[in-house]
This record gives structure tokens, sequence and C-alpha cells, in this order.
């Protein structure tokens, strides 16, 4: 079941430290405005306090039962987050702003889901930070929200197309198989290259990263070609978090 959803991903179907100063701007907009503003007050004011280093400012922001999923894999409690708190850094400022904002409500439990781009002052010298996706979810107590669990995960860097001899493509083209039960075709259209699943009629446009390297709009993952000593594509590996995954080329 792994494989089979790493696969239908790729085709389509860390504890910040103090600042003395931060920003947030809007993102996406949603059904409800008024919650979407809410719960980035929240946002902005927990971030705010954990900046400044003081407890006292971020506890009233967190439900004590709150749960963090690091990007690492770990999980840090309310306890274990503010154990990491310190004073304010002189000479250092931090700068942030929420991106692609996405709010959800069911009854007394909300979610916000939005990218954090934030970069680094360390006296002159500035650290972009790799971009976060964050997702936040909220339950209203006393009339108030509060952060009941966070999931982080850095977001991929964004691959960028070259320009490569669309003549390439035509030693791709062919069906490839990851199993008897599942076969993909690789097609050219004029100067484009596209892959699908054999019978399904969602297709996805192949962008050359490098001669032998593709990747898809929206997805993280790659499509390598691979070739033997003589030049003959043999299979194509599809690439992505650490999945390797070979599927044979049989036409």
């Amino acid at each position: 079941m792994k494989l089979a959803l790493v696969v239908a991903l790729l085709l389509g179907v860390p504890v910040r430290p103090c600042a003395a100063q931060a920003t947030a701007v809007i993102g996406r907009s949603n059904a409800d405005p008024t919650l979407e503003r809410e719960l980035r007050k929240v946002a902005r004011e927990r971030i705010l306090a954990f900046d400044k280093g003081d407890t006292t400012l971020w506890s009233p922001y967190v439900d004590d039962a709150y749960i963090i999923a690091m990007p690492s894999g770990g999980i840090r409690t309310k306890k274990r987050v503010m154990q990491g708190f310190r004073p304010p850094l002189a000479g250092y400022r931090d700068v942030f702003q929420f991106e692609d904002v996405h709010v959800r409500r069911a009854g007394d439990v909300a979610m916000m889901s939005y990218i954090i781009d934030e970069y680094e002052f360390w006296d002159d010298q500035r650290y972009d930070i790799p971009k976060l996706r964050k997702t936040d979810t909220y339950i209203l107590r006393g009339g108030r929200w509060l952060i009941l669990a966070s999931q982080e995960t850095f977001v991929p860097p964004e691959h960028k197309a070259v320009r490569i001899n669309p003549k390439t493509y035509d030693a791709y083209v062919g069906r490839y198989q990851l199993m008897r039960s599942l076969v993909y075709s690789v097609t050219r259209d004029g100067d484009k290259l596209f892959m699908q699943e054999v019978g399904q009629p969602d297709r996805r446009e192949l962008l050359p990263e490098s001669p032998t390297v593709f990747f898809s709009r929206d997805e993280s993952g790659e499509i390598i070609f691979a070739k033997d000593a003589k030049g003959k594509v043999t299979h194509l590996i599809i690439r992505d978090n650490g999945y390797d995954i070979n599927v044979r080329k049989i036409k």
C-alpha cells in the first residue's frame, strides 16, 4: 500500500532562536475570514512570544495536551517546548510571513495550514531559513482558540526546467512495468513528454531538469531515465523522499 501511494502521489493521482522583531502578512483567503483572522493572530502572537523567550506570553495560546511533530520525525510536548525558551539574543532579528493559508472548521475544532517564509539576521549576516509547511489543529475552550497539535514539514526546493533537444525524448517513449497490474506509458507530443498509467485518462507532463532527470509541476519527486553501457534506456526511476522505485522498460 505504501509503495502504491508513493507512486500515485508522484504522478499526481528547528527550534527557532529568540528574536526582537517579526512580521506576518496575508496569504490565501478562506471561506470564513473571521476565523482565519483569529487563527492568524493566535499563530502570530504565539511565535512572537516564543521569539521573546517568554513562556507567560506563549502558554495561554497553547493547550496543556499540545504536541508538535517536528520535520525530523520527533515529537515534543508543551513542557518540552517551554524548556527550550531563552531570553532574546542581542543582534538577532527574525522576520517571517505566512503564505498559502488554508483554514477549516468542524464544530469546536479548527485547522490552519500555511507556509512560513522566514529569514534571520545575526548582526549583519542574513540567513534564509528553508520554507516550512505548518499545519496547526486548534480546539475552542472557554471561547478561545488554543493550539492542540502541530505538524511541520520542510517544503522541497523548487524544480527548475531547462531547455533540451526534444529529440532526446524519443529514446524515453515506451511502456514501463512496475508490476503486471501496473504499467506506465511515456509518450511524446510535439516538444513535450508525458507519463500516465495505462488504462487511466490522466497524464502528467514531464519537464526536464537535465537530459535524464524530469519532474512534474507541484510534485516533489523526480523521474530519472536510466541507460545501460550501450546507451539504451532500460528503466526509469521514481525518486522521492528517500524512495527509489525502479520501473522496467518493456516496450
